[in-house]
Formats: C-alpha cells, sequence, structure tokens
C-alpha cells in the first residue's frame, strides 16, 4: 500500500523558485508571477522556514539558489510539465477525446511511415491521438526517464534501468557518399577504404553498438578528418555535396537512395547490422494505452520493415 505524506512545499513556492532562478532577482521573478516583490519575498522565507534549509542566497542585488534550491527547481520543472500534461490529458478524457501518446524518432527526424501507422492503429483505436515530440529526439531515453515522452523509436543497444524495450525491425550502417564519389560504386567498403576521406559526424561519443566501436576500432584504420555537425540530417547534406562521406542508418535514408541522390555502401562484406527497438518506461501500468500502442508499433514495424534491403 502506498503510503501518502503531505510535502511541506506548495507549487506556489516552487514556482517562485524557479523564476529566481531564471532571472536572477526576487523583483523580477515577481514580475513574471504577477506578484509584488514582497509577497515573492514571502514565499522564499516561507518556503525556507517550512523546510528548516536556507534556498537562496544575495550576491549584491542578485539572488542566487543554494544548492538545496536548485534540487527543487530541477524537480519542479518536471512537476510543471507533467501537471500541464495531466491537466490537458483531464480536459481530453473529460470530451472523450482520447488518451495521447507523446512520441519521437532517436536521432533520426524520419516520419514518413507514420500516418501509414496512425491510419491502421485507427482501425483498433480511434480515440488514441499522437503528438511527436521532435525535441526529445536528440535524447529520447531521457525524456522517457523524465517522462516528457512516452514512446520511442530508437537505433542501437540500449543498456539503461528502468525501460521496456520492444523489437522493431533490422536496419545496417552504411557509408553514405555523393553518387560521385569515388566509393559510391563499391557493394561495400572496408575501414582502410576510408582512412583518406572526411567523415561528418552525429556524436563525437564512441557509443557501443556503431561504427566506431564495431567499423574502425576493429580494423585499426579511421577516416582521416572526423567533424561533428550535431545533426544526422547535416551530416546527410555534407556527403550529398560531395564534402566527405557519413555513416547513417539506411532505413532513414531510403527514399533518398531512391531518388539516387546518395550512394550507400555496406560496411565490410557481411554488413554492420542495426537493431531499432520501441522504448517505454519500464513503470507503465501494463493495462494503460501506452503499453497497448507500443506493442502494435513493435508489431506494425516488424511487418513493414522485417529487413532494410541494400
Amino acid at each position: 500500500m502506498l503510503q501518502y505524506q503531505m510535502a511541506r512545499l506548495e507549487i506556489r513556492h516552487l514556482a517562485v523558485l524557479h523564476e529566481v532562478a531564471r532571472w536572477g532577482t526576487a523583483s523580477a521573478a515577481a514580475e513574471h508571477l504577477g506578484l509584488t516583490a514582497s509577497a515573492a519575498s514571502h514565499r522564499i522565507r516561507e518556503a525556507e522556514r517550512r523546510l528548516g534549509v536556507q534556498l537562496t542566497t544575495r550576491s549584491g542585488s542578485s539572488l542566487k539558489l543554494t544548492e538545496a534550491g536548485h534540487r527543487l527547481v530541477r524537480t519542479a520543472e518536471k512537476v510543471f510539465d507533467e501537471m500541464q500534461r495531466a491537466e490537458i490529458d483531464a480536459r481530453r478524457l473529460a470530451l472523450n477525446a482520447g488518451p495521447v501518446v507523446r512520441f519521437c524518432v532517436g536521432t533520426y527526424i524520419h516520419y514518413d511511415w507514420l500516418p501509414e501507422f496512425l491510419r491502421d492503429l485507427a482501425n483498433s483505436d480511434a480515440n488514441i491521438k499522437f503528438e511527436v515530440m521532435g525535441e526529445a529526439t536528440p535524447h529520447p531515453i531521457d525524456y522517457i526517464l523524465d517522462e516528457r515522452i512516452d514512446i520511442a523509436l530508437v537505433p542501437g543497444p540500449i543498456a539503461t534501468l528502468g525501460l521496456k524495450m520492444l523489437p522493431a525491425f533490422t536496419d545496417e550502417l552504411v557509408c553514405v557518399t555523393n553518387p560521385s564519389h569515388r566509393l559510391a560504386k563499391c557493394d561495400f567498403v572496408d575501414a582502410v577504404d576510408l582512412a583518406d576521406d572526411t567523415q561528418f559526424t552525429y556524436s563525437s561519443e564512441i557509443s557501443l553498438g556503431f561504427e566506431y566501436d564495431r567499423f574502425f576500432r576493429p580494423a585499426g584504420h579511421f577516416p582521416s578528418k572526423l567533424l561533428n555537425i550535431a545533426l544526422p540530417e547535416a551530416a546527410i547534406e555534407m556527403a550529398s555535396a560531395g564534402s566527405g562521406l557519413a555513416i547513417l542508418s539506411r532505413w532513414a535514408l531510403q527514399k533518398r537512395l531512391q531518388r539516387n541522390e546518395l550512394s550507400a555502401a555496406r560496411l565490410t562484406s557481411s554488413g554492420l547490422d542495426l537493431q531499432w527497438q520501441i522504448v517505454l518506461s519500464a513503470s507503465q501500468p501494463a493495462n494503460s494505452h501506452i503499453p497497448m500502442v507500443a506493442q502494435e508499433l513493435s508489431k506494425w514495424l516488424q511487418a513493414k520493415f522485417s529487413a532494410t534491403e541494400s
């Protein structure tokens, strides 16, 4: 049985601390909350008195949060987001508008398949609505753990605790170039073939299961220059322009490969597979709409993209 204990602080206290962290003075925080400066200061003192800890310190005319204050604000941001989501859901449910699933594809902005899935999903449950949360694309796992999204489609292995994974489909990492590049006609490339090239990458982190871990490091050969340009889409454009190459998901590039805007070569003669997974929080109730949608999406993707063809 859950044990409930009344929190000492209320939303109004957290709101003032949040605005102090944002603006640096009690008067600015008060202005943005529609309060007087004295009312904002009173709320801060009241919060400190209730907790028995110091939450702010003065530095000249500025007001700064202590470590304890920052800890509260980090949690407050999650509380505010979740309260807003809960209020939206409550209004939708009251209007019989149905539940909402917040979703994103990790790493790549690739959604041309989504309308077809949503049409099929509507045949089984027309009330469920999808929200695509593009801001979660670079860090979908963090967003799921923070409960800012519900489901993500993510490439590569995941070893984070607190998550549930469902299979989606098998893709592969490929060497992407302009069609006029010297490697464009190759069926496959080895790491040594890329030694004289510039590689554009969207992340400088060494991730298990990706090209550095499984392609370059075992071979002991690396591109002469590695440029991190943050976005896969930017790496695609640079490769398309003939400025170098990129190693990316074949699945995410299918349309451009079909239009011959890019060329793709396998990594080694046997290829480098890339597993995509549906990810959601392990704490989701089994009878809620989110695990149900995740299961439907898993089955649909497996049927639609059983194996990306070269």
